[in-house]
C-alpha cells in the first residue's frame, strides 16, 4: 500500500524490498542499494544495514531514524517518547542513552558523545562525564548543570536550591563551592 518500488535486489538497484504501510522504500540489502529494511508505521527509512546504507535499525513511535549501528550510520538505538535519537553508541554517533521525560539526549558516553547522563526533572544535560564532555552530574531542582568532575568537564558538582554551578573542583574548575550554610 502507497509503495511505488518494491522486489529483491539486483545490480545497481537503488530500491527494493517488501511494501509497507507509507513507506516508499523497503526491502533487503543489494548492490548498490542505498535504503534498506522491513517498514514501520510513518517510518521512511528503516531495516538491517547493508553496503552503503546511510540509515538502519526498526521502526518505533515518531521515529525517524532508529536501530543498531551500521557501517556510515549516524543514528543509532530504540524510540522513546518525544526523542528523536536515542540508543546506545557506534561509530560516529554523536547521541546515545535511553529517553527520559522532556529530555532531548540522555545515556551514557560513546566515542563522540558530548552529553551523557540520566534525565531529571527540568535538566537538559545530567550524567556521568565521558570523554568530551562539558557538563555531568545528577539533576536536582532549578539546577542545570550538576555533578563530579571528569575530563575536560568546567562545571561540576551537586545541586542547592537554585544554584547553577555548584561542586568540588575538578581538571579545569574555576569556580569553588562556598560554604553549604550561604545556601
Amino acid at each position: 500500500v502507497g509503495c511505488t518500488t518494491v522486489g529483491r535486489a539486483g545490480v545497481g538497484c537503488t530500491t527494493v524490498g517488501r511494501a509497507g504501510l507509507g513507506c516508499t522504500t523497503v526491502g533487503r540489502a543489494g548492490v548498490g542499494c542505498t535504503t534498506v529494511g522491513r517498514a514501520g508505521v510513518g517510518c521512511t527509512t528503516v531495516g538491517r544495514a547493508g553496503v552503503g546504507c546511510t540509515t538502519v535499525g526498526r521502526a518505533g513511535v515518531g521515529c525517524t531514524t532508529v536501530g543498531r549501528a551500521g557501517v556510515g550510520c549516524t543514528t543509532v538505538g530504540r524510540a522513546g517518547v518525544g526523542c528523536t535519537t536515542v540508543g546506545r553508541a557506534g561509530v560516529g554517533c554523536t547521541t546515545v542513552g535511553r529517553a527520559g521525560v522532556g529530555c532531548t539526549t540522555v545515556g551514557r558516553a560513546g566515542l563522540g558523545c558530548t552529553t551523557v547522563g540520566r534525565a531529571g526533572v527540568g535538566c537538559t544535560t545530567v550524567g556521568r562525564a565521558g570523554v568530551g564532555c562539558t557538563t555531568v552530574g545528577r539533576a536536582g531542582v532549578g539546577c542545570t548543570t550538576v555533578g563530579r568532575a571528569g575530563v575536560g568537564c568546567t562545571t561540576v558538582g551537586r545541586a542547592v536550591g537554585g544554584c547553577t554551578t555548584v561542586g568540588r573542583a575538578g581538571v579545569g574548575m574555576a569556580i569553588r563551592q562556598p560554604p553549604l550554610e550561604l545556601f
